[in-house]
């Protein structure tokens, strides 16, 4: 309680071709900035301060860059083993729109996200977080859901040393049309000192609609 937590990448790199364009994303830091308000909550803070998107196809090149969306979060852990056995929390969100022009769709949306974790044998951890989004319509009036979810095996390799696998899916149900990805996720986590954490993660998209590869390393601090 009361205590300030920082997450953020240090830079992501994605690249996905979808009919013929090509898509390149570079962000540069995205920091969660955590403050808790009990030993079970905290509300939560997060935006990209520099994002490049670069488009090219057989008809031209185009590059946007600028601020990201702000989201806004509160974190509520309804269930906590204290052996680690088992984990549910609760996280509604809301994004609020104040992406540079190209980079966001300039429209308010929200949801709810809901992690839940069990140990395994082994040493193995099970994590899945089922999300609900409201998505503004590609046409700009109304609105529509979205809804995705992940599976993630993970293990503690050494002390210090975290390792995870796994598969990542998403459905957003615009009446324009229904877009599904998926992608298989790796990542590798190394904790410093107690405050101090980096990460090194891959993705690798499974569809054309997925980008074809994320790569990502962060850090996380504690204080």
């Amino acid at each position: 309680m009361g205590h300030w937590q920082v997450e953020s990448d240090f830079v992501s790199y994605s690249d996905q071709t979808d009919n013929g364009l090509k898509t390149e994303t570079l962000i540069v830091a995205d920091p969660t900035v955590k403050w808790g308000l009990t030993g079970d909550s905290d509300v939560e803070v997060s935006f990209t301060p520099y994002e490049t998107v670069r488009q090219s196809s057989a008809d031209g090149h185009s590059k946007v860059s600028g601020f990201g969306d702000i989201y806004l979060r509160y974190k509520n852990a309804l269930v906590q083993e204290s052996d680690g056995s088992f984990a549910l929390t609760i996280e509604p969100y809301i994004k609020a729109p104040t992406a540079s022009a190209g980079l966001g769709n300039g429209a308010w949306e929200g949801g709810a996200v809901a992690p839940i974790s069990f140990a395994l044998p082994l040493g193995l951890t099970l994590t899945t977080d089922p999300e609900l989004d409201v998505l503004k319509n590609a046409s700009g009036s109304g609105y529509h859901a979205g809804a995705s979810t992940l599976v993630d095996l993970g293990r503690q390799i050494t002390p210090a040393v975290s390792g995870a696998v796994e598969i990542w899916t998403n459905e957003d149900f615009d009446p324009a049309g229904t877009m599904r990805q998926a992608s298989f996720d790796m990542a590798l986590a190394w904790l410093a000192r107690r405050e101090l954490q980096f990460d090194i993660g891959l993705n690798a998209g499974l569809n054309a609609a997925t980008p074809r590869l994320q790569i990502y390393n962060g850090v996380t601090y504690k204080f």
